[in-house]
């Protein structure tokens, strides 16, 4: 007699580790003795594997767990159809049951967790993409893939404008659910995707600028020590245009004649700046402030940590945006352009392969302008009739 099928995670079942020292998550499926492995696609750095599932001490244990559980519950759910039918599945039943292509009546759900199955991504691409499941799950239970057309799109985009989300949030959620339907379509699961003529709108820019007198403040504040290294930290940066990743990884060999010369971990592009022929050689005083640049560079908490003591920091200081560790790359290039710094000089340090991508700071720091002298001119126009009315 066929017992039920017991389900599992196991990990690194092969016992070799990828070059990234990672290795892979499997489901075991076991029935009377004989068991069968099915790859999760997803890989998981030794040592952040623990009784079953990825770690907590793992930065994104939390969605990660929550993706290999829903691929467990999917493959029992598939076993569960079979009893329901009448049926006792064996493993190899099972097995081929769910590497079949989706049924043209599938759930956008269930889709989208098998294209998370069969294809290679990145975590945090996986991770966004169950986030549209369940976000899409939560608001149409039982959402099927033929039942997508413009309006459900457009209800759909309503309903999260009602519930408060962030633009940019909504234009992402709507662009991985157009490339999951576009995956639909190719598989010819639905002639259409609903997307042929929808409009999503562009992402809005988070990115300002500080001008020269709020660095002067900020230089200023008065500071405990925590806020000490992160606003020098985040001063460094406007006066180098380094990103936050290439600034935690700084060593003293990346100190040339002062000069910074260090492979962007980003881009892989090498950049130079010379430190003490811009802004007054401010970021090689600090340095020597310090004693050396490693001293200054370590010592931080993770990004997402850093610009919440920012906010903290920022809140004393009157902006009409809220600023993020990045906001000192913006504001680099932004102040070398009003200081008259050529842009392809600014394109090079800041490690930009297009001069294109430098222009757009440009034409941030005209926006910002015009913003200004609009503000000034109401400010005047208040100002006189003020006067003529006395």
């Amino acid at each position: 007699m066929l017992k039920k099928i017991r389900f599992r995670l196991v990990w690194n079942r092969s016992g070799q580790l990828n070059k990234r020292g990672e290795g892979l998550v499997q489901i075991e499926m076991e029935q009377n003795g004989r068991r069968v492995y099915l790859s999760t696609r997803t890989y998981v750095v030794n040592g952040m594997w623990e009784n079953g599932l990825v770690s907590e001490r793992h930065p994104l244990a939390s969605g990660l767990n929550t993706a290999l559980l829903t691929q467990v519950m999917e493959y029992e759910r598939v076993e569960l159809d079979y009893i329901r039918q009448g049926v006792s599945p064996t493993l190899m039943m099972v097995r081929d049951a769910i590497r079949e292509k989706m049924a043209p009546g599938a759930k956008v759900y269930d889709f989208i967790t098998n294209m998370l199955q069969t294809g290679s991504r990145k975590e945090n691409t996986k991770l966004g993409y169950m986030t549209l499941a369940n976000s899409l799950e939560r608001w149409r239970k039982g959402l099927l893939l033929t039942d997508v057309d413009f309006q459900t799109i457009s209800r759909y985009e309503k309903a999260m404008r009602d519930k408060g989300l962030a633009h940019n949030t909504i234009v992402g959620r709507l662009r991985q659910w157009r490339a999951v339907m576009g995956e639909a379509q190719r598989r010819k699961i639905t002639e259409n995707t609903g997307f042929e003529e929808y409009p999503i709108g562009r992402m809005e820019s988070k990115h300002g600028y500080l001008s020269e007198a709020h660095l002067k403040r900020l230089e200023a504040m008065s500071l405990d020590d925590k806020q000490s290294h992160v606003r020098d930290a985040f001063l460094f940066c406007c006066w180098t245009g380094l990103r936050f990743s290439d600034f935690v990884t700084l060593k003293k060999e990346h100190l040339k004649d002062n000069w910074i010369v260090k492979k962007m971990e980003k881009t892989g592009y090498v950049v130079e700046v010379p430190i003490e022929r811009i802004f007054e050689a401010k970021a090689q005083a600090m340095i020597n402030r310090y004693g050396d640049i490693e001293t200054l560079s370590q010592g931080l908490q993770r990004n997402s940590q850093v610009n919440k003591t920012l906010h903290n920091i920022f809140d004393k200081l009157d902006l009409d945006f809220k600023p993020t560790f990045h906001t000192s790359r913006h504001t680099f290039a932004t102040l070398l352009l009003q200081r008259g710094i050529p842009m392809t000089a600014i394109q090079q340090m800041l490690g930009h392969r297009k001069i294109e991508t430098t222009q757009i700071y440009g034409e941030r720091d005209r926006k910002t302008l015009e913003g200004q002298l609009k503000r000034v001119n109401r400010k005047s126009n208040k100002t006189t009739n003020r006067n003529d009315e006395h």
